[in-house]
């Protein structure tokens, strides 16, 4: 995918879900793909790169690279059967994972978790969860 692409659907995706890509940020060097294209395009939103336990950084990915390989992990859809080939991962079928499909999950995705967080903050009971700590 051409970097400049990249680029634009990364920052659709954190206008669509913000709340996915609370962590990531803006990465002002010349966008490594971008260079091997023949072009400078920098200041791509990014995720990833924290150190780990060792004190190693990780990863970084485009948030648009990251969404297209992680998706199904963070959207409530049915398991495979216990008696299946991967019992437990998502079942993906019927899901066509095209750039619109891709950015309307994320929109579904936001979705999902302000009503999530709208029903935890209406119990009367004080539990919270870890993350609003």
């Amino acid at each position: 995918m051409k970097a400049r692409i990249e680029k634009k659907l990364s920052k659709r995706l954190l206008a669509l879900a913000p709340t996915a890509f609370k962590d990531s940020w803006v990465d002002t060097e010349v966008f490594e793909r971008a260079w091997e294209q023949g072009t400078s395009v920098s200041h791509i939103p990014m995720t990833g790169g924290e150190p780990d336990y060792y004190g190693e950084a990780t990863d970084t990915y485009t948030l648009w690279e990251f969404w297209s390989s992680q998706w199904y992990w963070l959207l409530a859809l049915p398991s495979l059967p216990e008696d299946s080939e991967y019992p437990g991962y998502p079942d993906l079928t019927g899901y066509k994972q095209t750039t619109q499909n891709l950015l309307r999950w994320a929109a579904q995705y936001e979705q999902q978790v302000r009503e999530e967080d709208a029903r935890w903050s209406r119990r009367s009971d004080g539990w919270r969860r870890r993350s609003d700590e």
